[in-house]
């Protein structure tokens, strides 16, 4: 089909048939492809992508954050790398490529701002992207795709119009467009007419074969790498190929990565959601650092953060201390498991519930403080009633009394029962 009116149009064709008469061979034709051939794998080609992982020609991304986490200057820094063929932390292009993107909240002087600092980054200027990153937005309001609300008809906008003679003109890689909620008038929770917008979006880019990036926002109180958290019907993400979401550093990640509570919102993390055609990837992190531009301004752009190993909480010394007296007692079966299972009485999870540690995260962090060096534990092999080998916690000082294999860790603890 090539397009969403091709599709409507066969499909009533064929709702009017009369009931026992077959679709006539223009009909399926119209309303299916068909594939019966045999194929050599290697004449299949590969899945077009701008940025791998990221942008598909022909498909949609979406980028979903919460107002100020950061997502505008992700893209001007994403725009940025993509004309200069620059990598930009996992955001690799291949090649220099050109970008159109349409903004309807910055006007251009402000986008001067922004790509000026990002492009600080790079050590390059503007006269560097030559005239590969093309910046426009509307003159008046920048509605592209109107919705009647009660025929559910699309129609499309002057604003449309410029844009796609835009397209059509310079041919670009990529089109991004931000934000999401202002370039149409539908219902946002609204499943099938959202699933009509993107639909009418989808087909802008496999018309002009480029990937296209929605800027988009997620709901009060989303959490971090939650595809149910990006606002609106839950077809947007369904229609997208990739998602991804931006949220502010937590007091909780702050932390955890060594940042103070005042200096936490400086930093935000990517994640992808969701990709049809990639691997999954753990978060990407980015800073806000200030540039001085020759205008006498300081202007804020991303920058990739590479977030060091997050620090561990520190259990607190008089619980460690109850944990090892508990550990020394062991149970009426035994010594304590170090598996971590809070179904099994013997599991050292068990003992971990008794002192208010719930979460698995802290059962772990909890585990590791009690084997580490002057922790007071170690891991031994013992032998049961019936002279079976078994695994369990003992103190250093030998506690609970059982027949023990071995004062410290076994060499070979494969395959011996826990």
């Amino acid at each position: 089909m090539d397009n969403v009116e091709d599709f409507e149009r066969a499909r009533v064709a064929n709702a009017r048939r009369p009931a026992g008469v077959p679709a006539t061979a223009h009909a399926i034709r119209e309303a299916l492809w068909l594939d019966t051939e045999a194929w050599d794998e290697a004449d299949i080609p590969k899945r077009p992508w701008v940025v791998r992982g990221y942008l598909l020609r022909g498909a949609v991304t979406i980028a979903a954050g919460p107002g100020g986490a950061g997502k505008s200057s992700l893209v001007c820094a994403w725009s940025c790398a993509m004309a200069l063929g620059m990598s930009y932390g996992r955001f690799d292009p291949e090649k220099p490529l050109k970008i159109i993107g349409y903004s309807v909240e910055d006007d251009a002087l402000e986008q001067r701002r922004r790509m000026s600092a990002a492009l600080r980054q790079f050590g390059k200027t503007p006269r560097d992207l030559g005239k590969r990153l093309i910046r426009c937005g509307p003159t008046t309001v920048g509605t592209l795709i109107e919705r009647d609300p009660v025929t559910g008809q699309l129609a499309l906008t002057d604003a449309w119009e410029g844009l796609e003679a835009l397209l059509a003109e310079h041919r670009p890689d990529v089109l991004t467009l931000d934000p999401f909620a202002e370039i149409h008038t539908a219902e946002e929770t609204d499943n099938t007419a959202l699933r009509q917008v993107i639909a009418r979006v989808r087909e802008l880019a496999q018309t002009y074969d480029c990937a296209i990036l929605l800027i988009h926002h997620t709901r009060k109180g989303s959490v971090a790498g939650d595809p149910d958290s990006i606002r609106g019907a839950s077809a947007i993400v369904g229609a997208v190929r990739v998602a991804l979401t931006v949220a502010s550093m937590t007091e909780e990640e702050a932390e955890q990565l060594g940042q103070s509570v005042d200096t936490r919102r400086q930093f935000f993390r990517v994640d992808l959601v969701k990709q049809n055609y990639a691997p999954p990837a753990r978060a990407d992190w980015h800073v806000m650092h200030e540039y001085d531009l020759d205008n006498g301004e300081q202007v804020a752009a991303a920058v990739p953060w590479d977030a060091p190993s997050p620090i561990t909480h520190k259990i607190d010394p008089d619980t460690l201390q109850s944990l090892i007296a508990g550990i020394a007692a062991g149970t009426d079966s035994g010594p304590y498991s170090p598996q971590m299972s809070t179904e099994r009485p013997r599991s050292v999870s068990a003992l971990m519930l008794r002192y208010g540690i719930q979460q698995p995260k802290a059962m772990k962090e909890a585990l590791g403080a009690l084997l580490a060096p002057g922790g007071g534990v170690r891991i031994a092999e013992w032998v049961d009633q019936h002279r079976r080998p078994r695994v369990g916690l003992r103190t250093v000082t030998g506690l609970p009394r059982v027949r023990w294999t071995t004062l410290g860790e076994p060499s070979l603890l494969d395959g011996v029962p826990e």
